[in-house]
């Protein structure tokens, strides 16, 4: 991941796609930590995570990668 992952929420989302574009668009999910330990988290709520998915369905990214990557993996 880049170093500038926790700048900003769109920092995050590109980041997230480009890990699952070298792992595969079922092998990457969100990590927020919202309810860990991490003091420093970009995502600090969950309406931070509606953020990204808005950042990638701007971007155009077909639905079913939205949807793996913002919940279907995590869930599987």
């Amino acid at each position: 991941m880049g170093a500038d992952v926790g700048q900003s929420t769109e920092a995050y989302a590109d980041r997230l796609s480009e890990l699952a574009g070298w792992i595969g668009d079922d092998h990457a999910a969100f990590g927020t930590d919202i309810n860990g330990l991490a003091t420093n988290a970009i995502l600090s709520s969950y309406a931070e995570v509606r953020k990204v998915v808005e950042h990638w369905q701007r971007q155009k990214m077909p639905e079913a990668r939205v949807r793996k990557l913002a919940i279907g993996n995590y869930g599987r």
